[in-house]
């Protein structure tokens, strides 16, 4: 195998108990000592894995040839049942608890922090309460998330509680044949039963043709909006947008009919996003994002250009690069004229699966160090695996997020544009709000 008429050499090395690989590294001319798991990056680095218990991954190391933990060392640990016991960078302890005489239903997770604690309904593993304690000062219960269902395991009912809300507030869905959300009700009461006054700005409801696009909708106090689709089930017209949204011979959006054009490779991965038609046009205001992805598929670069009126034309004001593990971001890097600048670092645990990254890392990130500042902060969740708040080392709360049905933001406190994971743990573009799904 040969790159621009380079011969490349792979080797692997394994564990000698276990036969499981552990490692694998791939030197070329042009980039020596690099892991093929690794986003490519203008430096020698690598990811580097080991076995513990029957092939488990015991962790990885990110960093440079010469420094192969510089960055991040993550270790894992395992109970003698092979379950996930304990997640560490070095500087944080992440440690779960089970319940007695199951495989593997989550009781706890203890961090430096908080800890949040889990309650099933009997008979099932439906979760009907989360509560995230912060632990360092005096034990107090930042958020609870209380849940009723009914006989179909559809949720029916959440009770928001906890010193991270202004209110403690009750959350009422219902459902049509389909198991659609047909409506999503909020109270300032705890009581499904006896639910209280309703509030108006955070009742949304919906209506759906008979495949499953909606017809109209109304978030909160806003106008009714109605939407019309075509035979490909794309809205063609959506109420209240400045334009139609269009689409690619592929089915992808093109226009999303309120400002944004997107463009998109062969492998239907978009590349880029702008707030402007012209794309040779462009002037006060104007945005672009422009992506590059790898031989996987996952993001690994992403550039912003702004409109520079004194220069009357486009310049980059940041470029990110991306690392992952599989598919969770461990890493982000700032691109400078000197090279890389660390950014942030992400630790992961178990998501909402039971495993590593069996629900998308959905539910699983356990902490976020700044590098600039070298503060660290810990997300705490819901039941679906939606950040509900970061909490700093002190355990006070740094930023705090409320969600609709669907992902809207209806409410937030603290500095919630700070964090980049949030709604169903996934990476947002604050730049036009889209999260990034991989």
């Amino acid at each position: 195998v040969t790159k621009r008429g380079q011969p490349n050499v792979s080797w692997f090395s394994c564990d000698p108990n276990s036969s499981f690989q552990d490692s694998k590294t791939v030197t070329d001319a042009l980039m020596p000592s690099r892991h093929l798991r690794l986003a490519p990056a203008p430096r020698p680095s690598r990811i580097l894995g080991w076995p513990t218990v029957a092939g488990r991954n015991g962790g990885f190391v990110l960093g440079i040839a010469a420094d192969p933990d510089q960055d991040l060392s993550v270790g894992y640990s395992y109970d003698n049942a092979g379950r996930l016991s304990t997640v560490t960078d070095g500087a944080d302890t992440f440690t779960y608890g089970y319940l007695a005489n199951t495989v593997g239903m989550l009781a706890e997770t203890e961090g430096p922090a908080h800890t949040a604690s889990y309650t099933y309904e009997p008979g099932r593993n439906a979760l009907t309460v989360v509560e995230n304690e912060e632990t360092v000062g005096t034990v107090s219960t930042v958020s609870q998330y209380t849940y009723r269902y009914d006989a179909l395991g559809r949720r029916t009912d959440r009770v928001d509680e906890g010193s991270a809300f202004a209110q403690a507030s009750l959350y009422d869905w219902t459902y049509d044949d389909r198991g659609q959300v047909t409506a999503a009700d909020r109270y300032l009461g705890t009581d499904p039963d006896n639910p209280g006054a309703s509030v108006a700005a955070a009742t949304d409801s919906f209506d759906y043709d008979f495949i499953g696009n909606r017809l109209t909708s109304t978030f909160g106090t806003a106008a009714q909006r109605s939407y019309t689709a075509n035979a490909l089930n794309q809205y063609t017209q959506v109420s209240g947008f400045s334009s139609p949204p269009s689409h690619d011979d592929d089915g992808n959006m093109t226009y999303d009919g309120v400002g944004w054009y997107f463009e998109w490779n062969g492998e239907n991965r978009m590349i880029e996003a702008r707030n402007y038609a012209d794309i040779m046009n462009p002037s006060s205001g104007a945005v672009r994002l422009t992506f590059t992805y790898d031989y996987q598929g996952r993001r690994v670069e992403k550039t912003v250009e702004e409109y520079d009126v004194p220069l009357a034309s486009m310049q980059t004001v940041s470029e990110e690069r991306f690392i992952y593990d599989g598919w969770n971001l461990i890493a982000t890097f700032s691109s400078q004229v000197s090279g890389l600048s660390h950014q942030a670092t992400y630790l992961w645990g178990q998501d909402l699966s039971g495993s590593m990254q069996g629900a998308g890392g959905v539910g699983g990130l356990l902490s976020v160090l700044d590098k600039s500042s070298s503060d660290v902060f810990y997300p705490t969740y819901d039941a679906n695996g939606n950040v509900s708040e970061y909490l700093d080392e002190t355990g006070a709360i740094a930023a705090h997020y409320e969600y609709s049905s669907f992902g809207r933001v209806i409410a937030s406190t603290g500095a919630p544009d700070d964090f980049a994971f949030r709604f169903s743990t996934k990476y947002q573009d604050n730049e036009t709000d889209l999260l990034y799904y991989g």
